[in-house]
């Protein structure tokens, strides 16, 4: 009876100096004897001793708690939970008002990363800060982890980084790499340190080592520092800046330098997969710098958006594609983030562009400016002097929306262009660009008819004309272009839904009930007279608009199924678009007409016959196919066929043909053929392995593109990967390993 009174007495004690303390909730004490000394200013719980407040516990063999310093000594099978932490030692000191304290052969687990760390003498000196001595860390589950990190000392932040002195990187228990510092992520949030290297080799460039230091400014904005040695190259310097100040702005800016001690003054000192473009690289200094920015300029209404691509030799991006350095890297962030891709590494020319963006409710304004760089006249290859490449320096876009033009009955649209064109060497000025059209929309039946006509006038203002052929005129600066077009547009959209069945479903059962096929069949006609304008300047294909008379059909059916199911007794419906099948073909009046080279090119004027296929057999199958059949050649002439097997969580699977053939008429011409078979996937072929393939081989010159296998073990705290890969540049062989958690290290 005096136990639980002083049990009471206690419990109320302890419910006072929480509240006293400030503390949202009260602890709450139990153990099998109590015992509270007012001489000493303690209380002391001996046997099944559970100190609890909410979700928050503390379990030990002996507690003596004092109450004027809030200090609580703990002893025997101790056992801590403290909001994401838990904590299991021998002997342990505690504050329960600002939870620092100390404990001995003990355990911390960081729940939300899934990080144990095993120590002698584990301190916690802050709310997010533990040190610790003579420590083991880890993500693996079990006694006998599978990794760990042995450690004489170290730190861990939960909110950032783990500091260790002295580690030794161990598999079971056996060491096999030791560093005199290391600093591994403990958790996702953002925080300054060292990040795991990159090491690998190369025959090209030598043994390579890249060191990112990653330092955080604040919330929105971070840096990374890279030092990558290449020991047949020099050392590459990078920086990537990061930044995301509001929920329209984010921007990712990346540069990267080096001074390459191998250069080539001749195309024969070149490398031999870079001795056909007919360019030199005689340059030491080579660097890429890219980027791209979303923000706004003074309101989210006006979109800004900037795209950096500048690069120092046509070989660099081709030379450096893999890595955290490398053009694949930068490729994969700007298209997983902006959604914006670059231009392929073997591309001569690459594109920089600032734009800023504004849609009011009939119309959107867009400015911007365009600076081409084009690698062919860098580095003495063709004189810098002479090049011809044009710069849109600016360019401002109005474009209307299609609007109903009152009492009317009649749809107007429009754009508005103007740009200046400047160039190094050549023609420069600027030109405006007025194309306004007028269309109408006739119902007949079940058919859409909808005529359109444009009109565009186009004036050129020369500041210089330079480098032109004898037929521009050169003696009128200002000069001027009219051109009408019309197009007629007439589709019928017509659809009938089969039942398959009928029947009552029962509890969990599931059909296919309705078939339903859309049959859509469209008619295009588009036109536009034959206007001489060799005299015109030439900045673009704009400049240039062909005659055009041409007659495009199609058809198109869509078949799409219902599956019912009955869950819960409520009928639940699902819908597949199983197949979809297009046919279009064209025929062109002016080549039907035409008199000139008959003897060498017949008329052709039946456009290839376009099939167009999507298949769905279910969720696990499906196909995408174009193909181009030509009447006159009785042969296909493109196609592209792609086939996908997906099993969840065991196997994925494609299957592509590419396929162009030479071609020799007065409307078209492909000097080469074409025929690329692609085909990969992974398969899950026993628990905790994967093997993933990729092959690429050109069936015309038959020689093999790239052959890819990856052997990856996926383990509950790691995976390793194994990849062996050949391709017509290089082989490689990479090795890497991705600790849960604590990052990822390899090697080439």
């Amino acid at each position: 009876m005096f136990r639980r009174c002083l049990g009471l007495l206690l419990l109320i004690f302890f419910s006072y100096l929480a509240t006293a303390n400030g503390e949202e909730l009260p602890w709450h004490l139990e153990a099998d004897k109590l015992y509270a000394s007012e001489k000493g200013g303690y209380i002391e719980g001996f046997g099944r001793v559970m100190l609890t407040r909410g979700k928050d516990y503390l379990f030990a063999d002996y507690i003596r708690y004092y109450k004027d310093t809030n200090w609580a000594y703990l002893k025997g099978k101790i056992k801590i939970k403290w909001q994401d932490d838990y904590l299991e030692g021998e002997e342990a000191e505690f504050n329960l008002k600002d939870k620092v304290g100390w404990v001995k052969k003990g355990k911390i687990f960081i729940s939300p990363e899934h990080i144990y760390i095993y120590g002698d003498y584990l301190e916690k000196k802050g709310q997010n800060i533990y040190k610790f001595e003579e420590a083991t860390l880890t993500s693996c589950d079990g006694t006998h982890p599978a990794w760990s990190l042995s450690t004489k000392s170290g730190e861990i932040t939960l909110e950032g980084y783990a500091k260790l002195w002295h580690p030794k990187f161990r598999i079971k228990n056996t060491p096999v790499l030791y560093s005199p510092f290391l600093l591994v992520p403990a958790k996702t949030k953002r925080q300054s340190g060292l990040l795991i290297p990159e090491i690998g080799s190369s025959s090209k460039k030598g043994f390579n080592y890249n060191q990112p230091y990653y330092q955080v400014i604040n919330a929105e904005q971070d840096l990374t520092l890279f030092e990558n040695y290449y020991s047949l190259k020099g050392i590459m310097r990078g920086l990537e800046y990061r930044f995301t100040p509001n929920v329209q702005t984010k921007g990712l800016l990346r540069g990267d330098y080096l001074y390459d001690s191998k250069i080539a003054t001749t195309e024969n000192d070149e490398e031999s997969e870079f001795q056909d473009d007919g360019l030199i690289r005689p340059n030491h200094d080579r660097y890429w710098l890219r980027g791209k920015i979303d923000s706004f300029l003074f309101d989210p209404e006006w979109k800004l958006k900037l795209d950096l691509d500048y690069v120092s030799d046509q070989n660099y991006l081709r030379e450096f594609k893999t890595g955290l350095s490398g053009f694949n890297q930068s490729r994969t962030n700007f298209l997983n983030e902006f959604g914006r891709d670059i231009e392929e590494t073997d591309d001569l020319t690459r594109t920089n562009t600032l734009s800023l963006f504004h849609s009011f409710e009939n119309f959107s304004l867009t400015g911007k400016v365009v600076y081409t760089e084009n690698l062919n006249y860098k580095n003495h290859n063709l004189p810098a002097s002479k090049d011809p490449t044009v710069q849109r320096l600016p360019e401002l876009d109005l474009s209307f929306y299609k609007t109903p033009l009152p009492y009317l009955g009649l749809d107007v649209e429009g754009n508005l262009n103007t740009v200046y064109f400047w160039r190094e060497y050549g023609t420069k000025g600027e030109r405006i660009d007025i194309y306004p059209k007028i269309s109408k929309t006739f119902k007949l039946w079940h058919t859409t008819i909808i005529p359109k006509l444009g009109f565009r006038e186009t004036l050129y203002l020369i500041d210089r004309f330079e480098n032109e052929s004898t037929l521009i005129d050169q003696n009128s600066h200002i000069q001027a272009r009219n051109i009408y077009d019309f197009n007629l547009d007439t589709y019928t959209e017509l659809f009938k839904v089969y039942d398959l069945q009928d029947s009552p479903l029962t509890e969990g059962e599931n059909h296919y009930s309705k078939l339903k096929h859309n049959l859509k069949p469209e008619i295009t006609y588009s036109f536009r007279p034959e206007k001489d304008q060799r005299e015109l300047p030439y900045f673009d294909s704009v400049d240039r608009l062909g005659p055009e008379e041409e007659l495009t059909y199609s058809l198109t059916n869509l078949f799409t199924l219902r599956k019912d199911t009955l869950s819960n007794g409520t009928l639940q419906k699902e819908y597949l678009d199983f197949l979809r099948l297009k046919l279009e073909q064209s025929y062109n009046f002016r080549e039907a007409r035409r008199n000139n080279d008959l003897e060498e090119y017949p008329r052709r004027p039946f456009s290839d016959l376009l099939l167009e296929a999507n298949l769905n057999f279910n969720s696990y199958l499906s196909y995408t196919g174009n193909t181009y059949y030509s009447f006159y050649l009785k042969k296909i002439t493109e196609h592209e066929h792609t086939l996908r097997l997906t099993y969840p969580e065991k196997l994925s699977g494609f299957f592509s043909l590419d396929f162009e053939r030479e071609i020799d008429e007065y409307t078209r011409k492909r000097t080469e053929e074409v025929k690329i078979l692609k085909w990969g996937g992974d398969i899950l072929f026993i628990p905790r392995w994967k093997i993933s393939l990729l092959f690429r081989h050109d069936l015309v010159a038959d020689r093999d593109l790239e052959k890819t296998l990856i052997l990856t073990y996926l383990h509950q705290c790691f995976s390793l990967e194994f990849t062996f890969s050949r391709t017509d540049y290089e082989d490689r062989f990479q090795v890497m390993v991705n600790l849960l958690n604590l990052g990822s290290f390899g090697g080439k």
